[in-house]
């Protein structure tokens, strides 16, 4: 039997995407295996300052803000998670789809009604400037403007009576409001609330937010809690040791880039709010989330709204770009999803709480508003 690979892996396990590449490494391994994994708990301040040489392995799987200290051999395969916009050119790499990211957080906001948007992201990252011109580029097709504000990482250790954190207080102060606001990750997000509290900013109700990576802790430890984007950093770990284990075969790869798509958006108490001035179409979306699991008639939503349903319809498709029926049956799906998530409940038990008379029925709206079966859906969120 020949020797297990010896693969080097330098990713830092302090946060949850950390751990979803690790875990999707872990996986591939262990089915394809045996691999020998030289690695330790660590988050990305430590990868950042430790030195290593890499004489010793078959190949490395590796954060780039660690190749800043590493000595290196470059016949000795290696797939770089971008994280600090260092990888050298030609190297094989993994990120983040970032257009995606950006897109999905206008897509919400836009469906929520608002008109003035903003971005707040690091001045020195290249994936938060990218995610910040994807933001907004995407706002220009909808001949929209978004405000930014580029901040450095230093000051999220200032006192917010530090000059410099006093200077973004003010902009979220003057930003027009109700205003939409993306983050370039959850800490961004995080500490932003933190800001609009300080200076009784209502959110969501005045700033609402959503950040980017999903951090459990990190947005549930937010006041209050954090809408944020979840990537499908567990997808990307597993297809980046399936790339090594190719590398380290000696086989002909062509791709070099790996993008780890959007997941979900995660709402929660931080962009949970309509920004619409029409008290219909207000009350007509209110009356579609606190009825999700009914299958209602239209009639009956337009009832609830005060209009009568064609003078509702048109409202909806001037400010919303929707028809009832497409916006009802796109919020019963979210409310699917969620339970799929959430609950361990059979396709026939979740049929029955949302009105279908068979789990044959659910499959099939659900394939419908969502592009993929309930099952494959649940699957693709707990891979392991």
């Amino acid at each position: 039997m020949s020797r297990p690979f010896r693969v080097l892996m330098k990713i830092e396990s302090s946060r949850e995407s950390g751990r979803k590449l690790i875990s999707g490494i872990a996986d591939y391994a262990r089915e394809h295996g045996p691999w020998q994994f030289i690695w330790e708990p660590q988050g990305i301040k430590r990868l950042a300052g430790r030195s290593y040489d890499t004489q010793r392995y078959d190949g490395i799987l590796v954060r780039d803000i660690s190749l800043m200290n590493a000595r290196s051999n470059r016949s000795i395969p290696t797939v770089v998670f971008s994280y600090a916009g260092k990888s050298k050119q030609g190297a094989f790499v993994c990120t983040t789809n970032d257009q995606m990211i950006s897109q999905t957080a206008v897509e919400e906001f836009l469906k929520r009604g608002f008109k003035n948007f903003a971005f707040c992201g690091f001045k020195d990252s290249p994936w938060s400037l990218r995610r910040e011109r994807h933001f907004v580029d995407r706002l220009n097709q909808e001949k929209r403007r978004a405000r930014k504000y580029k901040i450095e990482s230093s000051l999220f250790g200032l006192a917010n009576e530090d000059r410099k954190v006093e200077a973004v207080v003010d902009w979220l102060l003057q930003l027009p409001k109700p205003v939409a606001l993306m983050a370039a990750n959850d800490d961004v997000a995080r500490w932003i609330l933190q800001l609009c509290r300080g200076a009784s900013i209502r959110v969501p109700e005045a700033c609402a937010v959503i950040g980017v990576d999903n951090d459990p802790v990190i947005c549930g430890m937010s006041t209050p809690p954090l809408s944020s984007i979840s990537i499908e950093q567990y997808r990307s770990g597993y297809d980046a040791a399936e790339l090594l284990h190719k590398l380290m075969r000696g086989e002909n790869v062509s791709k070099r880039l790996i993008e780890a798509p959007v997941e979900k958006l995660v709402v929660r108490q931080s962009s949970d709010v309509f920004a619409i001035d029409d008290l219909s179409i207000s009350k007509a979306l209110r009356f579609m989330h606190q009825h999700a699991r009914q299958n209602l008639k239209m009639d009956a939503i337009a009832r609830e709204s005060g209009l009568h349903r064609r003078a509702l319809e048109r409202r909806f498709k001037a400010r919303l770009r929707q028809t009832l029926r497409e916006r009802f049956h796109e919020i019963r799906g979210d409310a699917i999803a969620q339970v799929l998530v959430d609950s361990h409940d059979t396709l026939e038990t979740i049929a029955e709480q949302f009105g279908f008379s068979h789990a044959s029925a659910l499959t099939r709206f659900f394939l419908k508003i969502k592009g993929q079966t309930p099952s494959r859906f649940r699957k693709r969120q707990y891979p392991v």
